[in-house]
């Protein structure tokens, strides 16, 4: 692409910017609890575990069973899922890695949650499989069912399935939540929410709303936005003629070529800021082992070590929620709690404990570690770690 092209999109982009922010301040006001929150891809899987764990005065999982049935109706022909009787289930999130995991005496269930268009991990859904197996209840395992979660419709890679696509092809369903979750939610659960129930009632209707306007800008004031918006994209580039489909390819490509151009660009410039992490950690802790075994492009960025524990920043360019983590580990279980509370920290994985900062804050960051590291020399429910 020549020089005055690359211009001209980078004018065009600017001058979109100008229409998207003119049509945003037509749209009425608009407040959502969860869009203020700004929730990740675990939260969503939260939110799901919350309405499929309500349990009516009767005791009947009347959402986990609506959602049973509207799989039952819309699988395909495929009725395996008829032989699921809700009885006594137990429901977790993000055990075991798990994103949203139901188990009950004659059968358990895994979600995979890609709200966030996460991509698939190797053997992904294989592991999660041979995990759930390790219970002697599923041990033969044509008791475990899978529900695939993306926000738009894609299948999982194979790669994720390991051996197990064609044993679970008839136990498996692609919830998108897009094409099914979103209209599960609104034409067959908030309907039947008994008036009394105004929490579980006002949580479904933001949430619900939340996808709708935010995610997939599928109401009516959106709708309208997107029009003009098109019709900017339409002006611009001449799609009116009968090759516009061809145009419009050949735009895309342009235009990814000058976001792969500034991809590289952003690469330069977080290795620019590792670097100067990685040498100013040297300089302020040299006593703690600062960077060992640590490979340029390899997270953690930079970290140093205070007895067992790493004191970590990681992150950044590479994470898929444009965060980064500052943090300690390993951590045992039963620390944690006290150590978040302490250390200013706030989130956990299954080695230790953090706090995410996202990548426009990012001159927050090394102030941060600084500090973390040393409240975690000076920490007393650490002592013995170190």
């Amino acid at each position: 692409m020549e020089e005055n092209e690359v211009i001209d999109l980078l004018r065009f982009f600017k001058e979109f910017n100008d229409v998207k922010e003119k049509e945003e301040k037509k749209l009425p006001y608009h407040v959502n609890v969860i869009e203020e929150l700004h929730i990740d891809e675990n939260a969503h899987s939260r939110i799901l575990l919350k309405f499929l764990m309500y349990k009516s005065a009767r005791g009947e999982y009347e959402i986990f069973q609506s959602l049973l049935d509207y799989i039952i109706r819309n699988n395909k022909g495929k009725n395996t899922f008829k032989n699921i009787k809700i009885e006594k289930p137990v429901l977790t999130q993000e055990k075991a890695r798990i994103d949203l995991w139901i188990r009950d005496e004659k059968y358990a269930i895994i979600f995979e949650n890609k709200a966030r268009n996460a991509t698939d991990q190797e053997s992904q859904l294989s592991r999660y499989i041979e995990e759930t197996k390790k219970d002697k209840k599923y041990k033969n395992g044509d008791n475990i069912y899978v529900i695939y979660l993306p926000k738009n419709y894609k299948e999982p890679e194979d790669n994720s399935w390991g051996n197990y696509k064609d044993e679970f092809k008839e136990r498996y369903f692609n919830m998108s939540f897009q094409e099914h979750v979103l209209p599960w939610l609104k034409n067959d659960v908030i309907p039947n929410v008994r008036q009394k129930d105004v929490y579980l009632s006002s949580a479904l209707l933001q949430y619900v709303d939340y996808l709708e306007y935010f995610i997939f800008k599928t109401n009516e004031f959106q709708k309208n936005m997107n029009m003009a918006l098109d019709k900017k994209i339409e002006d611009e580039f001449g799609f009116h003629s009968d090759d516009k489909i061809v145009k419009l390819m050949n735009v895309q490509k342009e235009i990814k070529d000058v976001l792969n151009q500034m991809d590289s660009l952003k690469i330069r410039y977080f290795e620019e800021l590792y670097d100067e992490w990685r040498s100013n950690t040297v300089k302020l802790f040299p006593d703690l082992h600062p960077n060992e075994n640590i490979q340029i492009r390899y997270w953690p960025i930079t970290q140093v070590q205070i007895g067992n524990i790493k004191v970590y920043i990681s992150g950044g360019h590479t994470d898929p929620y444009n965060c980064f983590y500052i943090g300690i580990g390993p951590i045992l279980g039963d620390k944690r709690d006290n150590l978040k509370s302490e250390l200013e920290l706030e989130e956990e994985n299954n080695n230790g404990i953090h706090k995410s900062i996202k990548i426009d804050r990012y001159k927050e960051v090394y102030d941060f570690f600084k500090k973390l590291v040393n409240n975690v020399r000076e920490s007393k429910i650490l002592k013995d770690f170190k």
